[in-house]
């Protein structure tokens, strides 16, 4: 599980440390504060959200951050079995033409058993 977030992690923000004493340390920021950094829990959001899409087998990730869209790291994240990508309008696209598709199935399979009477 913690393999998966590691990956995740650093195909998105290889720039931004894991752990966050370790983010902390690097930006000279005091870990006694009582909330955590929103630059890192942003971080950590991102990448816990799309390891849940993948861990329970999403098929369709839906976000408007550029950042899961970048070629460099969409090959990488597809390898991970992310499935797509997509953007909030796409993604209604896409469920529109899988509704056309069963639709048109269903019609076929319902006249094809119509006329085999």
């Amino acid at each position: 599980m913690i393999k998966l977030e590691r990956k995740i992690h650093n195909i998105l923000f290889p720039q931004i440390e894991f752990n966050y004493k370790e983010f902390c340390k690097k930006r000279n920021i005091n870990l006694n504060n009582k909330s955590l950094n929103k630059k890192w829990l942003n971080v950590k959001c991102d990448v816990l959200s799309l390891w849940c899409h993948i861990y329970y087998n999403g098929d369709i990730f839906v976000t408007r951050d550029n950042n899961f869209y970048k070629v460099t790291k969409l090959k990488k994240l597809i390898v991970l079995g992310v499935g797509y990508i997509l953007t909030p309008q796409q993604a209604v696209i896409k469920i529109i033409d899988t509704i056309k598709l069963i639709l048109v199935t269903f019609f076929i399979i319902f006249t094809l058993s119509f006329f085999e009477v």
